[in-house]
């Protein structure tokens, strides 16, 4: 379970890879995130 920025609280697949996981943790790279997620 992840919170996000909109107050919403949602469940993160077990096969989200390590490279989409970073990419969700740094909101201000503004790369898309990967099919996994």
């Amino acid at each position: 379970m992840v919170g996000l920025g909109d107050g919403s609280i949602r469940a993160v697949n077990n096969g989200v890879s390590t490279v989409t996981w970073m990419q969700a943790c740094n909101p201000n790279d503004g790369a898309p995130l990967g099919s996994d997620w």
